[in-house]
């Protein structure tokens, strides 16, 4: 190959490699163009494929109807057991020398009942998705204990104000209610922490209006010991607390996809309350030998502390898209369990005047259904 002919292919080689690259370049962006055209878009809050989100960022996991408002509404039913640390009343014991036998602890048993839940809430789109909602939960109780006694058997009764335990001869009767009402409004940010696995951070604000009254009715004869139970007794109690709650909560609701729209779900949450018992009143009418005698014990008003509140949450839910995923319809099961700690002020003081609480306790089956539109 003579010179002139090897200058000829250089100039080519030079123009045309170029060129083919350029062009090699073009249509290798065109394919990655197709390829994401064609690839599948997840449907946010369900399960999602390899290379369907971008690695290192929690991305929404926000239900988002097609055309709609991104609103949803709930409704829970709830059946809730209420326990707490007053309900021992006293025990029932054997007075006779010639018999064995235990004592029998005496508890007021309020059980469960019924309440519900309602929500209400809307997606934020142009604040990364977050959500912004409000609960509100209604819910009562009550429970009552009967006890007496006969020739073998005494009723030790746990004083309130002491502790002293007195010995009773004759009829009791105890009885317990409770209002209460939860107000929560809450910010929750759904994010997927896995191809199958999502999550609900939450923070916002909690309130509570909770109202207990106690009573008690008992006839019969009282001593300080087993055998002195001669002095004639007629007693009846009345106590009352009332409170109000304000404080921040923070959870983390889990939802872990099993396929066909089932998930486990698995919730926690805290709270710390500013608490003030405006009304803890106490009246006492008892009728002796020597005459019958009204006495309102000298309680704290006003008494404000901080009380910390514990939830957990677990069960089975289900959800689906209709109509091309223009809504949004699911439900929900499990069991709650909730801690509300010193929130009991019925045994409000001790032998030495000083405050003494204890623990609330609910927990039980929670059945919720929801709508998004």
């Amino acid at each position: 190959m003579d010179r002139k002919t090897k200058t000829i292919f250089s100039i080519l080689g030079t123009v045309l490699i170029p060129l083919a690259a350029q062009a090699d370049q073009a249509m290798s962006n065109n394919q990655r163009s197709d390829r994401t055209q064609t690839q599948p878009l997840y449907v946010s809050g369900e399960s999602v494929k390899t290379g369907q989100l971008p690695a290192g960022y929690n991305a929404s996991a926000a239900y988002k109807c097609m055309d709609g408002q991104d609103v949803f509404v709930s409704a829970d039913y709830i059946y809730w057991n209420w326990n707490q640390d007053s309900f021992k009343r006293g025990e029932l014991v054997v007075t006779s020398s010639t018999i064995s036998g235990s004592q029998e602890h005496q508890y007021l048993n309020a059980g469960y009942a019924s309440g519900f839940q309602v929500g209400l809430g809307f997606n934020m789109p142009g604040m990364d998705d977050w959500n912004l909602c409000a609960d509100y939960t209604w819910y009562k109780n009550s429970g009552k204990l009967d006890v007496d006694t006969d020739a073998l058997h005494l009723f030790r009764f746990l004083s309130r104000t002491t502790d002293t335990l007195t010995y009773r001869k004759g009829p009791a009767s105890f009885e317990m209610k409770m209002d209460f009402n939860e107000f929560d409004l809450l910010l929750k940010r759904p994010f997927y922490f896995g191809k199958k696995l999502t999550a609900n951070l939450i923070a916002g604000l909690d309130a509570l209006w909770i109202t207990q009254n106690y009573d008690l009715a008992a006839s019969g004869y009282v001593g300080s010991a087993a055998s002195a139970v001669t002095t004639a007794d007629t007693r009846a109690v009345s106590l009352k607390t009332k409170a109000w709650s304000l404080g921040p909560k923070f959870g983390l609701d889990t939802n872990w996809m099993l396929g066909y729209g089932l998930s486990i779900l698995a919730n926690i949450s805290a709270s710390l309350l500013y608490t003030s018992y405006y009304d803890l009143s106490v009246n006492n009418t008892f009728t002796q030998l020597s005459g019958t005698f009204t006495v309102t014990d000298s309680v704290p008003h006003n008494l404000n502390v901080l009380r910390p509140i514990s939830k957990m949450f677990l069960g089975l839910g289900w959800n689906m898209g209709l109509c091309d995923n223009s809504f949004r319809l699911g439900f929900s099961g499990g069991y709650d369990f909730g801690m509300y700690w010193n929130y009991d002020m019925i045994n409000f003081t001790n032998t030495n005047g000083n405050s003494a609480s204890g623990n609330m306790y609910l927990q039980g089956l929670n059945l919720q259904a929801r709508f998004d539109f």
